[in-house]
């Protein structure tokens, strides 16, 4: 019986967090390669301090800009947030509110081990108009007089004919005009925000895209299926199951 309870409420919690999952609210898609973790390291931002990135859009349709930042005071920390268009014109100008990025321990409960976890980093949806294309330049200008340091992330831009990655591709992503040879660590989100089950043909395109071209579709998909099944009949079996206690012998 206690087996039988355990079982119904492991499929219960597996259920509850599945639902969670698929009613998440995530953006359509996001950038590809634009944070190398390999040579990321902090970037502290005083008063008045600005940057300015040029960041490149890679699809239509662009929604926001995510910022990681780190901010450790007791009160909201300011910037300044302006977006160029590629010909110099002001897409964009507002004033955004960073917001102590040091959750308490209880709030998190379950860690995922990231860089960003390690950093009690947060990211900071700065939107994009969705005409925007080309090349858009962010410029970031803190504005609030608080004491401690504002810190956003960047990341080192490897040297002609190096490729962090062990290939022979240049990395050819724009740098920080105010910091030649280091990016701005950040990530251009796109297409508005709606439940990852509506996103369930990208997700189907993706699985496809990793699987080798052997594998006509939906062998893949089926395979992954197929993965899961077994993993919860095997967690069902282990609950239910009939452990016969050993007999010694004398």
């Amino acid at each position: 019986m206690s087996r039988t309870i355990a079982l119904i409420a492991g499929l219960l919690v597996f259920s509850a967090a599945l639902a969670v999952m698929l009613t998440t609210s995530v953006y359509g898609d996001r950038g590809r390669d634009e944070i190398n973790l390999s040579s990321i390291h902090e970037l502290p931002v005083i008063t008045g301090q600005v940057l300015r990135q040029p960041v490149p859009l890679q699809r239509p349709a662009p929604y926001a800009i995510s910022l990681p930042y780190q901010w450790r005071g007791s009160h909201s920390a300011l910037i300044e947030v302006r977006l160029m268009g590629p010909d110099g014109s002001l897409l964009a100008d507002t004033t955004e509110t960073l917001d102590n990025s040091r959750a308490p321990l209880w709030l998190q409960p379950v860690g995922d081990g990231s860089y960003w976890q390690h950093e009690r980093a947060a990211f900071h949806s700065i939107r994009i108009p969705s005409a925007a294309s080309g090349t858009v330049v962010l410029q970031i200008t803190r504005i609030d007089n608080e004491p401690g340091m504002l810190v956003l992330f960047a990341s080192v831009l490897p040297a002609p004919g190096s490729n962090p990655f062990g290939g022979s591709q240049a990395d050819s992503r724009p740098t920080i005009l105010e910091r030649p040879g280091e990016v701005l660590a950040l990530e251009t989100e796109y297409g508005a925000p709606r439940p990852a089950l509506a996103k369930a043909s990208t997700y189907i395109e993706r699985v496809q895209s990793l699987a080798p071209p052997w594998l006509p579709f939906p062998v893949p998909e089926l395979l992954l299926a197929f993965i899961v099944a077994i993993g919860i009949f095997l967690y069902a079996r282990l609950l239910t199951a009939d452990v016969a206690s050993p007999t010694r012998s004398r």
